[in-house]
């Protein structure tokens, strides 16, 4: 076990399932995310 416990990226939703950003690298992550669907949806059509 760590002694120092580091900040998680996501914290639990209030309503609904999974997770919401909470720190700079889960919003890098949730939009790197996005990035690569926009981007494939372009692709294929």
């Amino acid at each position: 076990m760590r002694s120092n416990p580091v900040a998680t990226w996501f914290r639990p939703k209030t309503f609904g399932y999974g997770g919401s950003p909470a720190t700079w690298e889960g919003w890098a992550v949730t939009a790197a995310v996005a990035a690569v669907i926009i981007a494939t949806a372009r692709a294929t059509g």
